[in-house]
């Protein structure tokens, strides 16, 4: 059984989300313990997930690398979608 993945999710307004098996509100103060627990066990040594709205700014991007570092998570990979021509 493989379990869906987790990705934390940055909106435009900067709300965090993890979605995975459900969908939870977070920050970053709580991002390391709730993405332990939706992870489960080893949860330092899976790969973290980013994908970001393109209005997000950089250093709000930033901020959540830098909270994932501080909490252990130094795996992350970043999930890119597409744009439509013009966009």
């Amino acid at each position: 059984d493989q379990k869906k993945p987790t990705f934390i999710s940055i909106q435009r307004n900067g709300d965090l989300y993890l979605s995975g098996e459900s969908l939870t509100k977070t920050s970053l103060a709580t991002l390391g313990p709730d993405l332990s627990r939706a992870l489960g066990p080893n949860a330092q040594s899976q790969t973290a997930l980013i994908r970001a709205d393109r209005s997000v700014h950089y250093r709000e991007f930033m901020g959540v690398v830098n909270q994932l570092q501080s909490d252990s998570f130094y795996k992350v990979g970043l999930i890119t979608e597409d744009a439509p021509p013009g966009s």
